[in-house]
Formats: structure tokens, sequence, C-alpha cells
């Protein structure tokens, strides 16, 4: 901490100076991707070789007002560019929007922890899996909060967007697909974002689906949603970073991608299906809107598509997004190269 002074007033970022000058590391990796400090340690320490790991898809809203990742990154914070090494990000898209602000050697690796799940056979079953990802927030800090409450969750800019705003679309999306799985003889399954600790996961879904049969699985185990997801017949989400890590892996999926319709700011890009690619508001297995859309033939395109029809829809879209590369090879190639890994 007292080295930490030498470089500005106490914060995380001088006790995180303070640190990198005691310990003298030759390589700094971080899974934080989107801590801005770490993108000026190479400013103060340039023969350092920073390494960041994206770990998921990145947006604007702030825990503060005008405190977006993009807002930050441009900030004058009086270093220039914010500068790395290496970024291993999910794909394309991603690396073509953050090359605007950042200085690295991009690489497109896909998510670490996702390549590390083999792709396998669906499991035998006599009626489809459909499996809903849920983004509930982490609420297990104030019992008496829920995810339909008007208090402050995030903000855009400077406009404060309320929990209700931000995370209704979600149990709204799950029902309307919910009650097109009863229809055709699915089961039906929410795969919950966190674990026991957080009940008004459960009562959140529970209240919009009380008339819909579907099962619910809480999250205790930090790998049990590849698992579950690997092993389903269609993956439905809103926006979810897994959903698109299974749809980079080839899993069908459908995206109800109306958060930006439910916040109330309709021109909010990064919410949308696909950003930051420039897609159109609907498509065979999309929809940026909820409203007089009828979900049924997305639905059936997802679920019942050919191989080949769903490849066409999809192959050009899902690999710039996020790249498969099972066993993370090419992070292995680029720690091999570094004198890291064999």
């Amino acid at each position: 901490m007292l080295r930490g002074i030498r470089y500005g007033r106490p914060c995380m970022q001088t006790y995180l100076y303070g640190y990198i000058a005691l310990v003298k590391p030759k390589v700094i990796v971080t899974l934080i991707d989107n801590s801005l400090p770490f993108y000026f340690i190479n400013h103060r320490f340039p023969k350092a070789t920073t390494i960041a790991i994206q770990n998921g898809r990145r947006d604007n809203f702030g825990r503060k007002p005008n405190t977006g990742f993009l807002d930050l990154l441009q900030i004058d914070h009086g270093w220039g560019k914010p500068t790395i090494s290496h970024y291993c990000m999910f794909g394309e898209a991603e690396i073509s929007l953050l090359r605007k602000y950042i200085r690295a050697n991009f690489i497109a690796t896909g998510n670490l922890q996702n390549n590390s799940y083999p792709q396998k056979p669906l499991t035998p079953r006599a009626r489809p899996k459909i499996s809903f990802v849920s983004s509930h927030p982490n609420l297990s800090h104030d019992l008496s909060l829920t995810a339909y409450s008007q208090e402050t969750c995030t903000y855009l800019g400077s406009s404060a967007i309320p929990y209700g705003n931000y995370f209704g679309i979600e149990s709204r999306a799950a029902a309307i697909i919910a009650s097109i799985a009863g229809k055709q003889n699915c089961d039906f399954q929410i795969v919950a974002k966190r674990p026991a600790s957080t009940p008004q996961e459960k009562e959140f879904f529970d209240h919009e689906m009380q008339s819909v049969s579907y099962e619910f699985l809480v999250n205790d185990d930090q790998g049990s949603s590849y698992q579950v997801l690997t092993d389903s017949d269609m993956v439905v989400s809103v926006d979810s970073t897994i959903a698109y890590e299974m749809f980079g892996r080839g899993k069908r999926c459908l995206f109800v991608s109306a958060r930006a319709e439910s916040i109330g700011i309709g021109q909010i890009e990064f919410n949308k299906f696909a950003s930051p690619l420039n897609m159109p508001s609907f498509g065979p297995f999309w929809s940026n809107t909820t409203s007089g859309v009828d979900f049924e033939p997305l639905f059936n395109f997802a679920l019942h598509a050919t191989n080949d029809e769903w490849n066409e829809a999809t192959e050009s879209i899902s690999s710039q997004l996020v790249y498969f590369d099972e066993g993370n090879t090419r992070i292995r190639s680029l720690f091999t190269s570094l004198g890291l890994a064999r």
C-alpha cells in the first residue's frame, strides 16, 4: 500500500501499480477484461506482457452515471490510448468494436470456460428439452429487493434504469416460449443465474408463469449451466453471454432480444441481437421486439429446421460472435509462445 502512494492518491489503481513494482512480474493476466486500470499498466510498466481474457459480452451500462466500459475507455486519462499486449476475445465482431478504443494484439479465442467443455451428442429422449437462460441479478445481499423493483439497477450514460425495466423482459420472454413449448409437447426448464441464496430468482419467474409448467434449475455449481445447456435441444435467451456461447458451438438457439424495448430506450444497440453486428430487427430465430410478434415460427425454425437450413442461417453470424475453440488451442498457443506453457 505504501509503495502505491508514489503513483498518486490511494485507490485500486495505485495499489495495483505498487504491487507490480514490488513483484516485478513478466506476465500479467486478467479475466476481468472490463476493469479499466488494467489498460494503463503498460504505460507504467512497458516491459510487462499484459493479457486480458474476455469473460462476458461487452455493453455500455455502468454502476454510476457515465461509467459504462466504452464511456471510460474514451475519457482522456492523460496516458494516451488504453494499451495491453494481448486481448483474447470471443470473436471478430467485438474485436472490431474494441479496436477503436484499445491498442492490443487481438485474438479471437472464444470463451475460456466454454471451450473447456467438449462437444457431445444429445442424450436420447422422447420429448425435446428447451432451456431458457436467466440473467437475474445477484440480490442475495437484500432479500427484500426483487427484479421487479423500481430502484436503480444500472445507468446508461446519465439515465437511471430500474431493475424492473431492465429485467422485466426475462420473465415475459420465458413465459412466451414456455407456452409454445407446452403446446408442442416439449419439456421447458429455466437455467438459473444464481444459487439458492437468491430465492427471488425463482419467485421472479413464478410470478409470470403461474399457468405454465416448467422446471427451475438453481445454479449452485459454476459449471452446471454448461452441462445442462450443451445437452438441450434448444436454448432460449434475451442476451445472455452463455447463450451466445452455445450459439457459437452450433447449438439451436432462439433470441428474444427485446431488452432495449423493455428499458424504453429503443436506440440501445448493444442489447439487440448479435450486437455489435448490424442485423435486422427480426430474423428466422430472433426478434428485437415482442410487440405484435408471433414467436411460434421462430420456435419452429430453431427446433425443426434441417441441419443444412440451420447452418445456412447461422454460420456467417455465430462464428463472428463467439468462436468455439474446443480445448482452447488458441490461448494455449499464445501462452506457449510466451514460454508459459508447452
